[in-house]
């Protein structure tokens, strides 16, 4: 018996941005660069799933970077890739190879270098899937690697993406993480932030987890004066 996988329910943006990403991955004809901007990991899911759903006969591989693993951007997809070729490359986790507390992360600085090797190893489009300030960071660190992108997709999370991910945000996130994983947070926590601001009616509930979360965010970085005006708001 065939399963059929259920359509997933996007919004109208979302749908436009989806569809210019399936159409990049039908057309290219070789190694392809995109950078899939997406705040929220339950979006990332069901937007994956969508293109799986409407591109079946394609093999994609999905792969996530470990900025605690040997190796950087480069080795860290080879390896499971091994000797297959498939259709398409999908890559979670560039965001966080970076870290936001220097100028120039080294990652990026490798990757970069590794502009020439990279187009050449992996002929296929690959579609790295990370949070806005990641794609603002690597256009930034990784100018040359960034010139060689096709396109830029933007996706926007829904309320129930907002909830998950102050829910995911919020966990643990105190003085025990180390501060390039509190940073990572409060900048994710900025973007969602936005989006929530920007929706017509945003769930009060997410909008004030959001505020008090980045009001702690604020707190270590000690600027108790600017934590006391994201705990007034929430």
């Amino acid at each position: 018996m065939t399963t059929r996988v259920a359509e997933a329910s996007l919004s109208v943006e979302n749908e436009v941005e989806i569809e210019a990403l399936a159409n990049m991955l039908e057309l290219a004809g070789g190694f392809t660069l995109g950078f899939a901007r997406v705040n929220h990991s339950t979006l990332r899911q069901r937007l994956v799933a969508e293109i799986r759903r409407r591109q079946p006969g394609k093999q994609i591989v999905e792969i996530a970077l470990d900025p605690k693993a040997p190796g950087g951007v480069v080795a860290q997809m080879e390896d499971p890739l091994g000797d297959r070729r498939p259709d398409a490359c999908f890559v979670y986790g560039l965001d966080s190879m970076l870290d936001l507390r220097v100028r120039q992360s080294p990652s990026m600085d490798l990757l970069n270098l590794n502009r020439n090797y990279f187009g050449r190893r992996f002929p296929w489009p690959v579609v790295f899937w990370m949070a806005e300030f990641g794609v603002r960071e690597v256009r930034r660190q990784a100018p040359d690697f960034w010139s060689w992108r096709s396109g830029i997709y933007h996706f926007i999370g829904e309320s129930e993406d907002a909830r998950a991910s102050a829910a995911r945000l919020g966990e643990g996130f105190g003085w025990s993480l180390s501060p390039r994983e509190r940073r990572e947070r409060r900048e994710i926590l900025g973007h969602v932030l936005a989006e929530l601001e920007k929706s017509k009616q945003p769930e009060r509930r997410s909008l004030a987890t959001v505020l008090r979360l980045l009001g702690n965010a604020a707190g270590f970085e000690s600027d108790p004066a600017k934590a006391a005006r994201f705990y007034e708001r929430a």
